[in-house]
């Protein structure tokens, strides 16, 4: 299992994680191949949010804090695919609102300041049924 890395404000924004985003969060860490999951964003005020250069506000709205940012460049030097197979294990695993069925919980494909896997959850996100050989390490 990686080490968590979360600075001291992150750390007490974790406690007020949405419980679906605590259960994406927790099954992430669980399957992360390297030493180390670094968590970079979870609120953000609305000066950090522009400055990020976000076209939604779901850093900001809470709590409870419902998406998460997560530093991909240490997947190593395919980290980008490598990024995106982990957001389509995420994908299968939970569904973001079965109203919007095209909406994602996880996003790895590049947008806003850079490279980063992105976590989001809604009131109606649920967990999915899978098949036992679906349960893998990316």
């Amino acid at each position: 299992m990686p080490r968590v890395v979360l600075t001291g404000r992150q750390l007490s924004e974790v406690a007020a994680l949405s419980p679906e985003l605590l259960k994406v969060l927790c099954y992430l860490v669980e399957t992360w191949r390297v030493p180390q999951l670094v968590v970079t964003d979870i609120r953000r005020t609305d000066t950090e949010n522009r400055a990020a250069k976000s076209k939604t506000r779901i850093h900001s709205v809470g709590p409870p804090w419902r998406a998460v940012d997560v530093r991909i460049y240490n997947l190593g030097e395919d980290y980008q695919r490598r990024a995106g197979a982990v957001a389509n294990r995420v994908n299968r695993r939970w569904t973001y609102d079965p109203r919007r069925p095209k909406m994602n919980v996880a996003f790895a494909r590049k947008h806003g300041t850079g490279p980063h896997l992105h976590l989001q959850v809604h009131p109606r996100t649920r967990q999915t049924e899978l098949r036992s050989r679906e349960v893998r390490r990316a």
